[in-house]
């Protein structure tokens, strides 16, 4: 439980903190299996940017940051 508020929180401080107009979903993936896809409302999309993607990658449990 400790984990998913510490990702919740981080996230929402990333998001708020660098609005702008890319969407966002985030995919759960156990065991090489997609087990989940989570969409974010628009409200959260983000400018995305190498350094954004790095702040991501740095929050406890995120493996991979994919930009399309």
């Amino acid at each position: 439980m400790i984990f998913m508020i510490n990702l919740k929180i981080s996230l929402k401080d990333l998001f708020k903190s660098n609005k702008g107009k890319t969407k966002i979903e985030i995919e759960f993936i156990n065991a090489d299996q997609k087990v989940g896809l989570l969409e974010i409302d628009s409200t959260y999309s983000i400018n995305f940017q190498d350094d954004i993607k790095n702040k991501i990658l740095n929050i406890d449990g995120i493996e991979e940051v994919i930009s399309s």
